[in-house]
C-alpha cells in the first residue's frame, strides 16, 4: 500500500496513521483500481469462427483457454464473469464451478456474429476483459472494439484459424489476422494471436508481457486445462487432449477440472 497526502474531502476513516506519523503529516490510503478485482471473460464459440475437428480443432484449444484461464482468475479471487456469443452464462454455484460445468458440455453455437453476447456484457466494463477469440473479419473486429465501453484493460487471444485445418500445423494463411490485431491494438487491446502450436503457456505468457509492460496486475499462471485426462508432458507441465500444455507459473496452480 502507497499512501498520499490528505486532501479536503477525503474521508477520515482512509487515514493511513502509521505512514501519518511516519512524514509528519496526514496520510491516506490510495484507492485501489477498480479493475483490479473484477474481470469478463467472453469465449468465442462461432461454428463459422473455428476450424478443424474434435480434439485438435481452434474450438477445443479455445475452450481449453478459457478454462485455464478463467480458473486462475477465479482463484485470485476475481469477481468474474463469463459470457459467450450466445450471452451471459449464469448458474447456483461458484464461479470456476460453474465455468467448469459449462465447458465440459459446451458446443459450436449457430450464431453468425459475436453480437448477441456482447449485447449481454455488463454495463459497467471496466474490470478487466479478457476474450478468446476465433477468425474475427474486419467488421467483427471493430464490433468487439466498441464492446469496451470503459477504460479497463482489455486483452484477446486471436486465434489464426487456418492453422487448424492446415496439413503442416501453425502454417497460418499470410495476413489472416492482420486486419483484426490491427484494429484492436489501434483501440488499445493488448493482441496475442496463436497458432495450432502454440502451447496456452506461451500464448498466456504473450498477452501477460504486454499487459504487464501497460502496468497492469500480474496475470501470470492461470491453472491447468479443460479436456480429456491430463497428465505431466515432458517438461513437467500438465498436458491436455489437444498437446497443448497447461500455463505453467513458478508455483504452478492446480489443474482445470472439466472433462470433454
Amino acid at each position: 500500500m502507497v499512501p498520499r497526502a490528505y486532501r479536503d474531502g477525503d474521508e477520515l476513516r482512509r487515514v493511513h496513521w502509521r505512514s501519518t506519523a511516519r512524514y509528519g503529516e496526514l496520510m491516506v490510503r490510495r484507492e485501489e483500481q477498480r479493475w483490479r478485482n473484477r474481470a469478463v471473460l467472453f469465449l468465442d464459440t462461432r461454428l463459422s469462427g473455428h476450424g478443424g475437428r474434435g480434439p485438435a480443432s481452434s474450438f477445443e484449444y479455445a475452450v481449453s483457454a478459457a478454462a485455464s484461464i478463467g480458473v486462475h482468475l477465479a482463484r485470485e479471487e476475481m469477481d468474474t464473469e463469463f459470457v459467450t456469443d450466445a450471452g451471459p452464462v449464469t448458474a447456483p454455484g461458484s464461479f470456476e464451478d460453474v465455468l467448469l460445468d459449462t465447458l465440459a458440455v459446451i458446443r459450436p453455437s449457430r450464431n453468425s456474429s459475436l453480437g448477441p453476447g456482447l449485447a449481454h456484457l455488463p454495463a459497467d466494463t471496466s474490470g478487466l476483459f479478457i476474450v478468446i477469440a476465433g477468425h474475427l473479419s474486419a467488421g467483427e473486429a471493430r464490433q468487439l472494439a466498441t464492446a469496451r465501453r470503459a477504460s479497463g484493460p482489455a486483452m484477446v487471444l486471436l486465434l489464426a484459424v487456418s492453422t487448424w485445418v492446415a496439413e503442416r500445423p501453425g502454417a497460418a494463411v499470410t495476413g489472416e489476422t492482420d486486419e483484426a490485431s490491427s484494429i484492436l491494438t489501434a483501440a488499445g487491446w493488448r493482441v496475442a494471436t496463436v497458432t495450432a502450436d502454440t502451447p496456452l503457456s506461451v500464448a498466456w505468457d504473450m498477452l501477460n508481457r504486454s499487459h504487464m509492460a501497460r502496468g497492469g496486475p500480474s496475470a501470470t499462471g492461470p491453472a491447468g486445462r479443460a479436456g480429456p485426462a491430463t497428465g505431466p508432458d515432458p517438461d513437467g507441465g500438465a498436458q491436455g487432449g489437444n498437446g497443448a500444455p497447461a500455463a505453467s507459473t513458478a508455483t504452478p496452480p492446480a489443474e482445470a477440472g472439466a472433462s470433454r
